[in-house]
């Protein structure tokens, strides 16, 4: 079954993982940090309202798509605002998870958010990658890394690489609350300042190596988060041609990437002969129903 990426659907598996859990009289992030993979403090408290307010958001982006009707749209704004108000009212650091657990039993929020997440995913196709292919991509950032690392680069431009490098890896530990788009933000920023900083940096042939298997890197990885990172709304087929979240696919970028990146004057044009060289069909939609999908029965585990 094809995994949707998105808060509303991180935060309906929290819940529902949650509820399941039966640990009534247990303090409300006790129960809900673990099962975000989360240490229990401050911080984590922090990400976790992070992901509440962004699936608000999500709910929120729906006044823009032409399908949606109007009541629907307003009663699911109505009841996601709702949601977040309980929520902020109750701080999860010392209220009870009985609480929190009534308060969604009774208005049915897991059916809510499973609907609502179905329709995100119906008008932006975001899926997840599999954790081991997640895996593998971090021991490859990892083997950039050493490589920046003993490289003759100067130290300003090496410490730009690194700290690129590091965001990638960040993102990935924390994708179970980011998603893939966590994955399109980090991609498409170390493309923006390498694209900017590139004609500023003159480099001697061995450190210009290095230089170039990150912009490869950079570049494949564009293009495997957001297939087409020039215009992120396509139309795209009714049929299941979406983008493919694995490892494989990601290799197969980097590698079309690098090729480029060697053959081309500059990471620009390198960037321009991907973009024409790329598949028009996006992971990102602009079709969507016209209501609500049917509320589906409980979700494989």
């Amino acid at each position: 079954m094809t995994q949707q990426s998105s808060q509303l659907r991180t935060l309906q598996r929290i819940f529902k993982e949650a509820i399941k859990s039966g640990k009534i009289d247990s303090a409300a992030k006790d129960v809900i940090l673990p099962l975000m993979k989360l240490p229990v403090n401050a911080d984590s408290v922090i990400t976790f309202y992070g992901v509440l307010f962004n699936a608000a958001n999500e709910v929120n982006s729906f006044r823009s798509s032409p399908t949606m009707e109007k009541d629907i749209l307003q009663e699911s704004l109505q009841s996601i605002t709702k949601l977040n108000r309980f929520f902020v009212e109750n701080n999860i650091w010392n209220t009870p998870w009985q609480k929190f657990s009534t308060f969604l039993k009774n208005a049915n929020y897991i059916l809510l958010l499973d609907n609502l997440s179905n329709y995100y995913y119906s008008a932006y196709k975001l899926k997840t990658v599999d954790e081991e292919d997640l895996k593998k991509i971090a021991q490859k950032i990892n083997q950039l890394l050493d490589d920046v690392d003993k490289s003759g680069l100067p130290s300003n431009v090496k410490n730009v690489l690194i700290s690129h490098l590091n965001e990638i890896l960040r993102v990935i530990s924390r994708y179970q609350i980011d998603g893939t788009e966590g994955l399109q933000k980090v991609a498409k920023s170390m493309m923006t300042d390498l694209l900017l900083a590139e004609k500023s940096i003159d480099l001697e042939d061995q450190p210009k190596t290095t230089f170039n298997k990150v912009k490869g890197l950079a570049l494949g990885f564009l293009f495997w988060a957001c297939p087409s990172p020039s215009d992120m709304i396509s139309i795209v087929p009714a049929i299941e041609q979406y983008w493919v979240p694995n490892y494989e696919q990601f290799i197969h970028k980097i590698e079309e990437s690098q090729r480029l990146v060697e053959n081309s004057s500059s990471l620009y044009e390198a960037y321009l002969n991907m973009s024409q060289d790329s598949s028009s069909i996006s992971m990102n939609a602009s079709l969507a129903p016209k209501c609500l999908p049917q509320p589906k029965q409980d979700e494989e585990e």
